[in-house]
């Protein structure tokens, strides 16, 4: 489907190919990398919490760690794939698919997720970008200039939708499709074109 946006939207049934497993999928492709909001998902991000990546990291520690958005790279951690399915349908996780390293990644998502306030005004804000509900709709509707901004070194972005949550939905530009049948997808039905998953 063509978006407002200017982006190309691939959606399918979670029955049909569960989100973790499209991850896999499309991570065979492009690198994956996920925006996880533990808080959500009820229990602390994996790994020391020295090495943690937080996405609002301009908050002081204390702060950054009790507003838990945490960006992980698929290779840090191996619970990536129940992150995804506990995620699913709480608002919690989006998966990123990038050949951009964790360091470019996560400083463009820095960038995009902190709204500066104009020059003298210190205040600001936080543009949802790590949550699927924001996303998804922001990535479907949003001002073309912005969304081309947010996605520049982005292959493809996994995302559910909270109205749907019995579908998946994969935003990218029109190669997204490309990028979806090289993962194994079928236009006409959304299933891995083989059985070696």
């Amino acid at each position: 489907e063509a978006c407002s946006s200017g982006l190309t939207l691939c959606r399918g049934n979670v029955e049909q190919l569960p989100p973790d497993e499209l991850a896999g999928l499309i991570g065979r492709q492009s690198p994956m990398y996920l925006m996880a909001d533990f808080r959500k998902l009820g229990g602390p991000p994996p790994g020391d919490a020295a090495q943690r990546v937080y996405l609002f990291s301009w908050l002081p520690p204390e702060a950054a760690a009790a507003v838990p958005p945490v960006v992980l790279a698929g290779p840090d951690t191996s619970e990536w794939r129940p992150l995804i399915a506990q995620g699913w349908g709480n608002d919690a996780v989006v998966c990123l698919f990038s050949h951009q390293d964790k360091t470019a990644v996560v400083e463009h998502l820095r960038d995009a997720v902190r709204v500066k306030g104009k020059k003298g005004d210190a205040s600001g804000g936080v543009l949802g970008i790590c949550w699927p509900s924001v996303l998804a709709m922001l990535l479907a509707h949003g001002p073309p200039a912005l969304v081309r901004r947010l996605l520049s070194g982005i292959d493809a972005v996994l995302v559910e939708l909270p109205d749907l949550p019995d579908t998946w939905q994969v935003y990218g530009e029109s190669a997204v499709t490309q990028l979806l049948e090289k993962s194994g997808l079928r236009p006409e039905d959304s299933e891995p074109a083989t059985n070696n998953q």
